[in-house]
């Protein structure tokens, strides 16, 4: 018996064409679906009423572990992160000054020769004196440059960050790809953060006249100021419980400022207390770890003190953001 001829229709070669395409759009269609999973955030960290979801937030020095451990897992990122700020920090500012840093440390350093603790004591005065010399520069425009290069790595060290406790796999150049997005949302936030910062630093000016003029001659004067000094600045402090946990919320894909403080009120509700104890041991830890390394650095080799600071400056910054995101996602 014959064979009939399929009657089946033949793929026209349009529909070929058109098949064919699709194959080949398809690579473009997973690096735009790998786009949209780096711009958006994780899921627990949707803004929402936190406040019945509360449990005991870490101590704060597993909370410094726990942030050199993310930093020692994720070296190749953060710690690029830091090398770029490192560079463009010696390019936009001129390594902080450091040539009049340089020749007024060596000047203290001569006029200074103490031996065993007087040696000490010498390292501790010439670290003070860098910190403090740090913040002034020639250029009139070094402290502008200095403002945008913290700013914008601020925003790629936050954004690194959370792809990383999100377990993405991200490389050195995606925090400024994909982390400049909030950079409105997240100044208006960090003016916030200014104005919850006005009481303490009306009380340290009030302060500073009274002590500096001898205004106050008793002790119970002397202790009046001191104790309207604390008040102020635990005011500050009680304050900035939230406005700092804000500018890790307002990154957030979507988020606007007003909804990440209001989230940010209700994260720390009934918190605040122990958040202060957290946000104040996190300065006073990095000046002591600071310290252990800048005060043989100026006592021992004094020529390179001022680039070592840069390098330092660098550093603190990402184990900042480390503890900080730390310590915001304890809250969640």
């Amino acid at each position: 018996m014959p064979r009939t001829p399929s009657t089946a229709p033949k793929k026209s070669i349009a529909a070929k064409a058109k098949s064919a395409a699709k194959t080949k759009a398809a690579p473009k269609k997973a690096l735009t679906e790998r786009q949209k999973r780096l711009v958006a955030g994780p899921v627990d960290e949707m803004i929402s009423d936190h406040r019945s979801e509360q449990r005991p937030i870490p101590g704060s020095f597993r909370l410094m572990w726990k942030a050199m451990t993310v930093i020692k897992e994720n070296w190749p990122i953060l710690l690029g992160l830091a090398l770029i700020y490192v560079a463009l920090d010696l390019v936009l500012v001129q390594g902080l000054n450091s040539t009049s840093n340089l020749n007024s440390i060596k000047s203290a350093l001569d006029v200074s020769p103490g031996k065993g603790l007087g040696r000490i004591g010498d390292g501790i005065s010439l670290y003070t004196y860098l910190i403090g010399a740090s913040g002034t520069s020639v250029a009139p425009t070094a402290g502008a440059y200095q403002f945008v290069l913290a700013l914008v790595m601020s925003l790629a060290t936050v954004w690194a960050l959370r792809q990383i406790y999100a377990g993405r796999d991200i490389r050195l150049r995606d925090p400024f790809y994909y982390g400049m997005f909030p950079l409105v949302t997240f100044v208006l936030v960090l003016l916030m953060v200014v104005l919850h910062l006005l009481p303490f630093a009306l009380g340290s000016a009030l302060y500073g006249m009274i002590t500096g003029n001898g205004l106050a001659t008793t002790w119970m004067e002397q202790f009046t100021f001191l104790f309207v000094f604390l008040a102020l600045a635990a005011v500050s402090l009680y304050m900035l419980c939230s406005s700092l946990m804000a500018l890790y919320i307002v990154t957030l894909p979507e988020v606007s400022p007003m909804a990440a403080l209001r989230s940010a009120r209700d994260l720390v509700s009934h918190r605040r207390w122990t958040l202060m104890r957290k946000i104040i041991f996190l300065p006073a830890a990095l000046l002591v770890m600071a310290g252990v390394i800048l005060v043989p650095v100026v006592l021992f080799v004094t020529p390179a003190a001022p680039w070592i600071f840069t390098v330092v400056a660098a550093l603190v910054l990402v184990l900042t953001h480390s503890y900080m995101y730390a310590l915001y996602r304890s809250l969640l």
